[in-house]
C-alpha cells in the first residue's frame, strides 16, 4: 500500500500527513516492484492493495497493458491523487477505488496477480488480509508483497542520536497496531495464507544526496521523521527538548554532501501450486 489510512481495530500512522504522501509519490513500479515485474504478462488483471497516490499502480498498468489494473486505498485524498496521476499519464487501463483490505469488494478468483507495498506493516491482522487477497486471486494467481524491516537500517554519516528516531518510528507504528519489523515474518505469513511456492529476496529503499533519478532525498526523509517526532511528543514519549535535539541532528545529517539512508525491504512472490508449475515451465 502506499499505505492504508485505517486498519482493523487501529488507525493508519501517516493519516493526514501530506509530507509522507509526497514521499510515497516518489515511488515507482521500477523502484518498488522490480522483484515482481518479471512475473507480470500483458493482458493480466492486477490489483494494487493500498495504492496511495498511485505512482506504483500506474507503472504496473504499463507492464500489463492491455490488461487492467485496479488500485485500492481507504483514503479518498489518495484516490483523487491517483486518478489525476493516471489521467496525466494517459493510462486508460487503470482505475482506483476505495476499499477495505479485510473485505475486498470483488468476487472470488477475480485477479491474476496482486501487489502490496508497505501494507502489512500497518495492519493488526496481516494474516487475515493475506487470506482475503488469496480469495480474490485466480487458482494459479500470484502475489507480490514488499515490507519493511527497520532493524537493518543504514545511515551515513552516522551518529547514535539518529537511531532514536528509528526506535520512535517502530514505537509509533506499533501504537497504531502495526509492526515495522514484519519483513522477517513475510514469507511465513504468505505461505500460511495459501501460497506454498515462494521466491524471497530483499532490497533497500534509499534516500541519497546524490540525487539519482527515482531516489527520494534526505530532506524528504527528514520530513517523515518530523511527523514521527510530532506524534511521539503528543503521546508523551519524548520532551520538547529531546525532540529539538533529535531534529537538529537529522537536519545536520541531511545537509551533509554524503548523506545517505537505506531502509531494508523484504520481498516475496507467492504462487499457488498450479501457478508455480506454470511459472517454472516458462523458464
Amino acid at each position: 500500500m502506499d499505505d492504508n489510512p485505517h486498519t482493523q481495530s487501529g488507525s493508519y500512522t501517516y493519516r493526514d500527513c501530506p509530507a509522507v504522501t509526497e514521499l510515497h509519490a516518489t515511488r515507482t513500479a521500477a523502484s518498488m516492484a522490480g522483484f515482481f515485474l518479471p512475473h507480470l504478462r500483458p493482458g493480466m488483471r492486477v490489483l494494487d492493495c493500498g495504492c496511495g497516490p498511485g505512482s506504483i499502480t500506474v507503472g504496473l498498468a504499463e507492464h500489463v497493458a492491455p490488461g487492467a489494473v485496479i488500485g485500492i486505498d481507504l483514503d479518498p485524498t489518495h484516490i483523487a491523487l491517483a486518478q489525476r496521476r493516471a489521467a496525466a499519464a494517459g493510462r486508460a487501463n487503470v482505475r482506483f477505488a476505495r476499499a477495505d483490505i479485510y473485505t475486498l469488494p470483488f468476487p472470488d478468483a477475480t485477479f491474476d496477480a496482486v501487489f502490496c507495498q508497505s501494507l502489512l506493516s500497518h495492519l493488526r491482522e496481516p494474516a487475515q488480509a493475506l487470506r482475503e487477497i488469496r480469495r480474490i486471486l485466480q487458482p494459479a494467481g500470484l502475489l507480490g508483497a514488499r515490507e519493511v524491516d527497520t532493524e537493518g537500517m543504514l545511515i551515513a554519516p552516522f551518529a547514535p542520536i539518529l537511531l532514536q528516531v528509528r526506535d520512535l518510528w517502530e514505537q509509533v507504528v506499533r501504537h497504531h497496531g502495526g509492526n515495522t519489523r514484519i519483513g522477517k515474518q513475510l514469507s511465513t505469513l504468505v505461505r500460511q495464507a495459501g501460497f506454498p511456492h515462494l521466491a524471497v529476496s530483499a532490497s533497500y529503499e534509499c534516500f541519497g544526496a546524490s540525487g539519482l533519478p527515482g531516489q527520494a532525498t534526505p530532506f524528504q526523509m527528514v520530513k517523515h521523521w518530523q511527523m514521527i517526532l510530532e506524534q511521539s511528543l503528543r503521546l508523551g514519549w519524548i520532551s520538547q527538548d529531546t525532540r529539538a535535539q533529535i531534529e537538529a541532528a537529522w537536519q545536520e545529517w541531511r545537509r551533509h554532501p554524503d548523506a545517505f539512508l537505506a531502509v531494508p525491504r523484504w520481498e516475496v512472490v507467492g504462487w499457488s501450486r498450479d501457478g508455480a508449475s506454470r511459472e517454472e515451465a516458462k523458464r
